[in-house]
């Protein structure tokens, strides 16, 4: 509570007090009248009840004349206690000597009380009854022969009536006075905190616009709205249309951790009522919506609130509800209140169209990234480890996914295999999915997407989310024409919502494209493939000098590579290629490749066109650019003054410069038609006599190493 608060509810305790002083003041006086009444008297004494009871009426007058002023109603200002006071008058009247007695004059402050009490017609009636008790009291003491006369009798009348009249004309003034002091007061107050509104507003206004993050601006303005309404709590809930519900998006306020997250249904909420409805809703009580009953009682126990819901409306539809809670008591919220939280709830609803249009803009750029980055990553590479990590990283980006998977069909054991796994948690060996079989193979047989949430006893996604139950998944087939390829999996926190299905799902039919494309490849490929291997050993048939020169080739090439420490996926390809590496020998004369002596200048040139030939032939292949350098650039010298292209160190690709190595150490240690094979030795001292012009070094290096400690295994014909 305020300081002005306290200050009231002081002065509310102190007045009371007062007035059942007065109270207790009245009837002390009247119980020593009655006591007079009964066992005394002697005039001293009624005399001393007269002027006490004067005293008492007076005061009690001038307490009802300030209580007017001021617009206060004192707990002794009904009828009862008037009448009391009446009755007490008459009956010091009628024991202190009847109409001559001084207590005669307690009428006229009566009298003016009961005008300052009630309205002027009452107080003539208190007049006429006042002149009607002295006739009765001059009656009762004197019989018929009565005191007063006609005349004073009108005299009595006129002087009560005169009374009545005066203070009905003054307690009309003092009421007009005091209604039109709070009337200015209260105009004052609103004005006051209509311009206060009105500069808040303005400075909302201000923060929407300088504050670029739509969401930081809902934040920014909630608490200002609960401080402005001093209301105790202040929810934003955005409408779930999937869900129907609303949820808590933000709050602010001493429950607004118990509220954030909060879920409400349209039926049976305040905040339902006031979204089905587009209109305001105002209870007295939380009771009034149970869900937010409960949130407040899990926080500060049951508590009488008062609510007051505006609905946030983005044209025609409504995307939310501002809804002010004050458990200060009932009817908490004034007119004003909910004047000030309709013009809020505008702003509101305008930053929370900003962020909806921010999150929509940002959510189809992340599709398009994904895409297009999906698209660049089936450009770069087509084997199927590439299409499925690029496929995975590409959709876990697009819904801001935690883990992910992609599980590919095993057509030998018709169950669903982990093939590329993304997660921060220990979810490495993720199960082996038997189609039909949980969600997943439902997925699987139907080929349908599915959003899961929570994600009950799956075993896998629980493995991709930690072991929270509470997550979302996202299941998508990946079908390839009639035939299920696989399926995508994405967890997070959190549940997915409908659009993130769209968000994935041009990535991942891409993917199924791409799936297809690849396995039609691979099919050409391994057919080609094979075709040109049956080439390069017919090749190496011809010539019985060279026969298994390939084979031996690539053996040397894969044993340097992995000296080098090269990745797998290299060494492999390197290996291949260098079984192709001759294989432009086939467009070269059976003469020129059989011819027992050396080769003439003519047939030189011959020869030296098998690297250009060989690599229009493995072109097809759709090898990486570095392997068809392999088998175009071969016989290159690493000084520059080999062929075909005369390309030097900087220019060749490193497994033209492995298989070179490996070429020249094969046929230096092969017999040939005009000389012998080298001894090992000796070819070691000319690689090493080579290095640097002819070999690169560092390959010369490696490849020496690997003769060091496996020599026999890889040339045993030479040990």
């Amino acid at each position: 509570m305020t300081p002005a608060g306290d200050a009231v509810q002081l002065g509310m305790a102190e007045r009371l007090h007062y007035e059942r002083l007065i109270v207790k003041l009245r009837w002390v006086v009247i119980a020593w009248i009655l006591s007079l009444a009964l066992f005394g008297d002697q005039a001293g004494a009624r005399g001393g009840a007269e002027y006490t009871a004067l005293v008492v009426i007076l005061i009690c007058s001038a307490y009802f004349t300030a209580a007017v002023y001021r617009r206060e109603k004192p707990v002794c200002f009904g009828r009862r206690a008037f009448m009391i006071d009446f009755l007490s008058v008459t009956v010091a009247v009628a024991l202190s000597g009847g109409v001559h007695s001084l207590a005669v004059a307690l009428y006229w402050p009566t009298i003016l009380t009961a005008c300052l009490r009630f309205r002027g017609r009452d107080a003539v009636g208190v007049a006429l009854l006042a002149l009607l008790s002295l006739i009765s009291i001059d009656t009762i003491h004197h019989g018929s022969a009565v005191l007063l006369e006609g005349t004073e009798i009108a005299l009595r009348a006129g002087g009560f009536l005169a009374t009545a009249l005066a203070g009905s004309a003054l307690a009309c003034r003092l009421r007009y006075e005091a209604t039109q002091r709070a009337l200015a007061a209260k105009d004052h107050e609103s004005a006051g905190a209509r311009l206060r509104r009105a500069a808040f507003l303005d400075a909302v206004a201000t923060i929407r616009r300088e504050m670029q993050d739509p969401e930081a601006v809902i934040h920014a303005v909630l608490a200002p709205i609960r401080m402005e309404t001093e209301a105790t709590d202040v929810a934003l809930l955005v409408a779930d249309q999937d869900r129907g519900v609303l949820r808590v998006h933000a709050a602010s306020g001493a429950s607004a951790e118990c509220l954030r997250g909060l879920k409400l249904p349209y039926d049976g909420s305040l905040a339902g009522e006031c979204a089905l409805w587009a209109r305001p809703v105002v209870a007295s009580s939380a009771h009034s919506g149970r869900r937010f009953q409960e949130a407040y009682e899990a926080r500060h126990g049951a508590a009488h609130s008062s609510v007051l819901c505006v609905p946030l409306a983005r044209g025609t539809s409504v995307v939310g509800v501002l809804a002010l809670i004050d458990r200060r008591g009932l009817d908490a919220f004034t007119e004003e209140d909910l004047e000030f939280a309709l013009s809020a709830a505008e702003h509101v609803a305008d930053a929370l169209r900003d962020a909806a249009s921010r999150h929509e803009g940002h959510r189809q750029i992340t599709e398009m990234a994904a895409f297009h980055g999906f698209s660049r990553v089936l450009a770069d590479g087509i084997r199927r480890e590439e299409i499925t990590s690029g496929l995975l990283d590409e959709a876990m980006m697009a819904v801001q996914a935690d883990s992910g998977c992609v599980l590919l069909l095993d057509p030998d054991t018709g169950c669903l295999r982990p093939e590329v796994v993304r997660t921060p948690y220990r979810a490495y060996r993720l199960p082996i999915v038997p189609l039909g079989e949980g969600a997943i193979g439902r997925v699987a047989v139907e080929r349908l997407p599915a959003l899961i949430a929570p994600l009950g006893r799956e075993p896998l996604l629980l493995k991709l989310a930690g072991g929270r139950a509470a997550s979302g998944a996202l299941l998508l087939p990946l079908v390839t024409g009639n035939l299920l390829a696989g399926i995508v999996i994405l967890v997070r926190a959190t549940a997915f919502e409908s659009h993130a299905l769209a968000a994935v799902q041009g990535v991942v039919e891409q993917a199924a494209i791409a799936f297809k494309n690849e396995h039609l490849r691979e099919t050409v490929r391994s057919g080609y493939l094979k075709t040109i291997r049956a080439l390069a050993e017919t090749v190496d048939a011809k010539d019985p000098y060279t026969r298994q020169h390939s084979e031996r080739v690539a053996r040397y090439s894969r044993a340097i590579a992995e000296e080098l420490g090269l990745p797998a996926g290299q060494i492999e390809a390197i290996e291949e290629g260098a079984l192709l590496h001759d294989i432009g020998k086939i467009g070269i004369s059976e003469a020129v490749l059989t011819k027992p002596g050396r080769l003439t200048e003519e047939e030189f040139a011959q020869m030296k066109l098998h690297p250009v030939i060989g690599a229009r032939i493995v072109e097809p292949l759709s090898f990486p650019a570095d392997l068809l350098a392999l088998v175009r650039h071969h016989h290159e010298r690493f000084d520059g003054r080999g062929y075909p292209d005369g390309l030097g160190s900087t220019d060749l690709a490193l497994s033209a410069r492995i298989v070179a190595v490996a070429d020249s150490f094969d046929a230096m240690g092969s017999d040939r038609a005009y000389r012998r094979a080298l001894s090992l030795s000796n070819i070691i001292a000319e690689l090493r006599r080579g290095a640097g012009s002819q070999f690169d070094p560092g390959i010369v290096d490696a490849f020496l190493s690997v003769l060091d400690r496996r020599g026999q295994e890889l040339v045993p014909r030479l040990q």
